[in-house]
């Protein structure tokens, strides 16, 4: 997923909204203005659409707070949460790696179906306590009805559904293999999106209701996630497996910070087919500098720009060792937003490791022939 524009936080939680999102949930309020419309009389325009803004605002909250839950289960699992993304599709809760035990997967997936049923109860009882003919008792029926088909919804025994993730656990725990876990739960995701999109066929041709144009949405994106999540498994793994020493590059020099960046790209990087390189001043490692860096610098200034002014200075913070796998420099790529990372062995500088050699190793790995 696309990284989207962050709103604030939520416990520490980065929280992000997709350009999707905005686009649906304008959809969502004006479909709901009609469905409100339809069951209350004398329903004005101006109401109608006060209650389909407040209803799609409720089923986003709730959402949220459905991806909350299980971002703050999995923090007591010691995973770390990079974000949630409210998208399209819903809601998505990044996390920086996988559970590591069944329980942990088991926990981390049922904390949100029991969130949605905590809401819906919660809504229903709101609403038995409200006027019957009160305009805010159709919102949260509507909303209370919503969180229960929520809930149910994302019980269905395909990943990555809840539901899925649940049967993930459970054969991760019985076979003791995460791989074939993750394969059959994917398969059974899969099903499940072939089931929503037959029933949108059939709603849509058969009962002529144009509402199953969007279980076959549905069920379409739902396939692609699934087989989405077995792949990110696998390429994680892969990453898990290479070594940081084994991709590489060992630049054979390294750039002074007092040099100017015309000299840096005709005799350093150029002649040596380079990206970036070290930069060393006194024997001691002061930064990287990169192309990209200095692409950000106008050509007509490179004569009197030095590298000092545009390397990466807090990436001596951010070595990784030659013996590390590749995930963990991956991470700090994606924390710290750098393309490269210096890379030690016993204490001293060996080479750059790129997001580039990562990138290209992932594609090599994803386009080998695959079960699933």
């Amino acid at each position: 997923m696309e990284r989207g524009i962050k709103v604030g936080k939520i416990f520490g939680i980065p929280i992000k909204i997709h350009l999707t999102w905005f686009i649906v949930f304008v959809l969502l309020a004006f479909m709901l203005m009609g469905y409100f419309t339809d069951r209350i009389p004398d329903l004005n325009k101006r109401e109608a659409l006060v209650m389909g803004v407040a209803a799609a605002g409720l089923l986003f909250a709730s959402v949220l707070f459905h991806e909350l839950c299980h971002s703050l289960v999995a923090r007591t699992h010691g995973i770390e949460m990079r974000g949630i993304t409210l998208f399209f599709f819903g809601g998505m809760a990044e996390m920086a790696e996988e559970p590591k035990t069944p329980w942990a997967e088991a926990t981390m997936a049922l904390a949100g179906p029991l969130s949605s049923l905590g809401l819906s109860a919660f809504f229903f009882l709101l609403l038995a306590k409200t006027s019957p003919g009160a305009l805010v008792s159709a919102i949260l029926k509507y909303v209370a009805s919503i969180n229960l088909i929520l809930a149910l919804f994302n019980l269905a025994p395909g990943f990555p559904l809840d539901g899925g993730r649940i049967l993930r656990a459970v054969l991760w725990s019985a076979r003791g293999d995460l791989h074939s876990a993750t394969l059959t739960a994917s398969r059974a995701g899969k099903a499940v999106a072939v089931t929503l999109m037959a029933c949108g066929f059939i709603i849509t041709l058969v009962l002529r209701v144009a509402g199953g144009i969007w279980f076959m949405f549905m069920g379409f994106v739902l396939f692609q996630m699934a087989t989405a999540g077995y792949r990110s498994l696998v390429l994680r793994s892969a990453l898990q497996e290479a070594t940081v020493g084994e991709f590489m590059s060992m630049p054979t020099v390294a750039a002074e910070p007092d040099i100017s960046l015309d000299t840096l790209i005709n005799e350093y990087l150029l002649p040596r087919g380079l990206e970036a390189l070290p930069v060393v001043e006194h024997g001691v490692l002061v930064g990287i500098v990169s192309v990209e860096g200095v692409k950000k610098v106008p050509r007509s200034q490179w004569y009197a720009t030095r590298v000092r002014g545009v390397m990466n200075n807090a990436i001596k913070r951010l070595v990784v060792e030659a013996q590390e796998n590749l995930e963990r420099a991956w991470v700090k790529m994606e924390r710290s937003g750098v393309s490269h990372l210096p890379v030690a062995q016993n204490g001293r500088l060996v080479g750059l490791i790129s997001r580039r050699a990562i990138m290209e190793f992932l594609k090599v790995r994803s386009e080998s022939p695959s079960k699933g």
